[in-house]
C-alpha cells in the first residue's frame, strides 16, 4: 500500500483561515474554502542543487633521483656572501702591500700559510652552506643551520691558523 504524500500547511492572506493542501497544488490559484478569495500556494521548496566536488589538485612529487631543488634568489645571495668574502679575505692576505715592508721568502711562506687555514676554514663553510641550502629543508631550517654554520666559523676563527698568544 502507497503511503499518501503529505500535505502542506498554508493560510489565506485575506481570512487567515489555516488550510491543507496537496503536493500536486504547489504554485497554483485556489479558492479560499471561507472567504472564497483566489490565492495562490507558494511553491513547491527547491531541491537543492549538488555542488561539483572539486577534486583536489595534487602538486607533482620531485624524485629524489631528479636531483636537488632550484635555489631561490634569495638563498643564491646568502651563498655568495661567504664566496665573496673568502675571496676578499684571499686578497686581504695575499703578500706584501704598498707602505708595508717586504718580507723575506720564508717570512712570506710563514705568513701565506697562516692564511691558508682561514682561507680553507672559508671555503668549508661556503661548502656546508650550499649542501644546507639545496636540501629540501624548509626555509626557517635552511637559515637557522647556515647561521650556526656561521657562528661555529667566527667562534673558532681566532684558534685557526694564527700563532698562540704569548702569555
Amino acid at each position: 500500500m502507497a503511503v499518501p504524500p503529505p500535505l502542506f500547511k498554508c493560510e489565506c492572506p485575506n481570512c487567515q483561515q489555516a488550510m491543507e493542501a496537496p503536493p500536486e497544488l504547489h504554485g497554483q490559484v485556489i479558492e479560499c474554502p471561507t472567504c472564497q478569495m483566489s490565492l495562490q500556494l507558494p511553491a513547491a521548496p527547491r531541491k537543492p542543487v549538488p555542488r561539483p566536488i572539486r577534486q583536489p589538485t595534487h602538486r607533482p612529487q620531485r624524485r629524489k633521483e631528479e636531483g636537488p631543488l632550484p635555489l631561490t634568489l634569495f638563498e643564491k645571495i646568502l651563498m655568495m656572501w661567504p664566496m665573496l668574502t673568502a675571496i676578499t679575505w684571499g686578497h686581504f692576505f695575499n703578500g706584501p702591500r704598498a707602505g708595508v715592508e717586504y718580507y723575506e721568502a720564508s717570512d712570506a711562506f710563514d705568513y701565506a700559510m697562516k692564511t691558508v687555514w682561514p682561507a680553507l676554514g672559508l671555503g668549508l663553510f661556503c661548502a656546508v652552506n650550499a649542501i644546507i641550502l639545496q636540501s629540501r629543508q624548509p626555509m626557517a631550517l635552511k637559515i637557522l643551520l647556515t647561521t650556526l654554520v656561521g657562528i661555529a666559523a667566527l667562534l673558532t676563527w681566532p684558534y685557526i691558523g694564527h700563532e698562540p698568544i704569548a702569555k
